[in-house]
């Protein structure tokens, strides 16, 4: 069953400075292509989380993003799915 997520603060904070980051060092169009593979990583992980990573072992998921180095942390066991971080990979 698909859910909506929501974003924690702290995931909200960081999802805005990732965007201001690429607008103002790479281009618009990067900083859209990342607003754009976080939504679709929401949308993957809603429709069905159990098909990721677990990090701690009982309930948060990890999301690995496939173009931007970044992985989605999310509660895996709360409606609506909380999208707890959107941590740097490097």
């Amino acid at each position: 069953m698909a859910v909506e997520s929501t974003f924690h603060p702290k995931a909200s904070t960081e999802y805005l400075a990732a965007i201001r980051y690429y607008w103002a060092h790479a281009s618009a169009t990067v900083a859209e292509a990342y607003i754009d593979e976080v939504e679709a990583a929401a949308s993957v992980i809603c429709r069905d989380p159990l098909l990721w990573r677990t990090v701690d072992g009982v309930g948060t998921g990890r999301y690995l993003m496939h173009r931007f180095p970044y992985a989605v942390l999310f509660a895996m066991g709360s409606i609506p799915r909380s999208l707890l971080r959107l941590s740097g990979m490097g």
